[in-house]
C-alpha cells in the first residue's frame, strides 16, 4: 500500500514538472511610444550654425509674453534628442474657448511648445516643424506636440469665410501629438489620429524669428497657426518643383 502511494505522489510530481516545463511565458506587450521624448533625425534644412535645440514654452506675464525653455538638447548629426517635463505648470496652458468646438471638459487646458535653434553664442537662428505632404493625395499633414492636463476630446467645426476647421482629438493626460492635416483644395483636419500613406519629417527653417514675432503678438495661437501656413505655402511649392522635374 505504501509503495502504491509512493508511486503515485511520484507520478503525480512528474506531471506536474511537465505541465510547468510545457507552459509558454507569456507574450511580451507592445512598447508604447515614450510621446515626451522627441528624437529628430536627417533633419531637412540644418545649417553647421546650430549647436543647440531648445523648447519653449510661452505664457502670459501681465501684460507681455514671456517664455521659458522646458528642455534643451545638443544640435549633431542633423538631429536631436528632447526629453520633456512630464508635468507642465499650469501657467503654459491655456483653455479651448471657441463656441463651435465642444470639449468634453470644459476646464481642460492645453499647451504646445516651441522647437527653436541656437548658434553657439545663444543667438536663435530659426525653429523645427514636423510635416508631411503627398502631392498625388493632395494632402499636406504637419504635427505639433501637446500636452494635457486631463483626458478630453475636442469636437466640432469652424466655418471661415473660404475654408473650414473640423476637430476630432482625443487628448490623453500628458504628452500628445495633434495633427493638422489639410487638402491641398479644400478643408483642414485636426486629429490626434496619425495619417495614413504620408511620411512625417522634421524641417529646419532659418527665416522666422519667433521670439520678435511673439514679442509683437497679441495671440499666440494665431502667430503659430500664421507660421504654419507660412512654411505650408513653401513645402508645397517645392515638392510641387521637384514633381515637375521628375
Amino acid at each position: 500500500m505504501k509503495k502504491h502511494s509512493a508511486y503515485l505522489m511520484m507520478a503525480t510530481v512528474v506531471t506536474v514538472m511537465v505541465f510547468v516545463a510545457c507552459k509558454k511565458d507569456p507574450e511580451p506587450l507592445p512598447s508604447i511610444p515614450d510621446i515626451s521624448v522627441i528624437t529628430a533625425q536627417n533633419i531637412i534644412g540644418g545649417n553647421e550654425n546650430i549647436t543647440v535645440v531648445k523648447a519653449l514654452m510661452v505664457y502670459d506675464n501681465s501684460d507681455e509674453w514671456s517664455a521659458d525653455v522646458i528642455a534643451a538638447s545638443e544640435y549633431k548629426n542633423r538631429g536631436f534628442v528632447l526629453t520633456l517635463p512630464k508635468i507642465l505648470p499650469d501657467k503654459y496652458l491655456f483653455e479651448i474657448d471657441n463656441e463651435d468646438l465642444l470639449v468634453s471638459d470644459p476646464k481642460a487646458k492645453m499647451g504646445s511648445p516651441e522647437i527653436l535653434a541656437f548658434d553657439n553664442e545663444e543667438n536663435e537662428v530659426g525653429y523645427f516643424y514636423l510635416w508631411g505632404i503627398n502631392i498625388s493625395m493632395g494632402m499636406y499633414v504637419e504635427a505639433g506636440y501637446y500636452y494635457a492636463d486631463r483626458d478630453f476630446t475636442i469636437k466640432g467645426k469652424i466655418d471661415y469665410d473660404y475654408y473650414s476647421e473640423t476637430w476630432d482629438a482625443s487628448f490623453k493626460k500628458g504628452w500628445n501629438i495633434l495633427y493638422w492635416i489639410e487638402d491641398i483644395e479644400s478643408d483642414e483636419l485636426f486629429t490626434t489620429k496619425k495619417p495614413s500613406g504620408i511620411t512625417l519629417r522634421w524641417v529646419y527653417d532659418g527665416s522666422w524669428d519667433w521670439s520678435h514675432s511673439m514679442k509683437s503678438s497679441k495671440n499666440i495661437n494665431s502667430l503659430k497657426k500664421h507660421r504654419s501656413k507660412a512654411s505650408k505655402e513653401k513645402n508645397i511649392s517645392i515638392e510641387k518643383s521637384k514633381a515637375d522635374v521628375k
